[in-house]
């Protein structure tokens, strides 16, 4: 059974439905993974100093990134921006990279892995024909009501365009994204407003989506191919090793 790695989510803010939201993910991720007969393992910030075994990264959503982390002052919009938090995704991450470990990110996890590899985000999205954002003041009976679903377009001959297509419903819960491009990722998917959905790095088994693919509503069964996507870019790297 492959290990893949979490970070966990070191914030709790029963008033900032985006934090509670976010929390709730972890545990939608770690049960998309079971499914798929991976064992899932929360990392916490004393693992930095020992990480454990694990097979692949995967880095979830959560609160804003410092944007001291791009050299940039933080914009009044900017919300649950941890240090911790950072210092915990940003480690873990530098391990996997170091070790080759596959990484999938997902939103912040996403935007993370652009920030490592030398970009830069936009701090808050201007307003446009497409809707990002958390439906938060919706009345919702369901965690997937409170996402925004929109289509994505695919690069073709891209890395994802093999897993996904070329276009899918995403479920959608942002108001930063991509920027300044980080020095050997390449963007492999775009909103209709042209906001980055979506990089890889063409050198390793490292992909990132703006989107929440734990969110099956929106997208269906195919958004799965993601996660089974990890599980098998571990399969490659072992059938290398052996």
């Amino acid at each position: 059974m492959y290990k893949i790695g979490i970070p966990s989510r070191l914030s709790s803010s029963p008033a900032d439905k985006r934090v509670v939201i976010a929390n709730q993910l972890i545990d939608l991720i770690a049960d998309r993974l079971r499914s798929l007969d991976a064992e899932p393992i929360l990392l916490n910030p004393s693992d930095l100093s020992h990480p454990p075994d694990l097979d692949a990264l995967l880095l979830p959503g959560g609160g804003d990134i410092s944007p001291h982390r791009y050299g940039q002052e933080p914009d009044p919009r900017v919300y649950n921006v941890d240090p911790e938090q950072d210092r915990l995704d940003f480690g873990m991450a530098r391990h996997a990279l170091h070790r080759n470990l596959p990484i999938m990110g997902i939103c912040r996890g996403m935007q993370l892995l652009n920030v490592l590899y030398g970009g830069s985000l936009i701090q808050h999205l201007p307003t446009s024909a497409v809707k990002h954002s958390f439906q938060l003041k919706r009345k919702s009976t369901t965690l997937a009501e409170r996402f925004t679903p929109h289509e994505v377009e695919i690069t073709p001959g891209s890395r994802l365009a093999g897993i996904l297509g070329s276009s899918v419903w995403t479920a959608s819960a942002h108001h930063q994204a991509v920027d300044e491009l980080g020095e050997g990722l390449r963007i492999v998917a775009r909103a209709a407003d042209g906001t980055v959905e979506a990089v890889e790095d063409p050198r390793r088994s490292v992909i990132g989506v703006q989107w929440h693919p734990e969110i099956r509503e929106h997208g269906g069964e195919a958004q799965d191919h993601l996660f089974m996507n990890l599980l098998h870019c571990v399969e490659l790297g072992r059938a290398v090793k052996i």
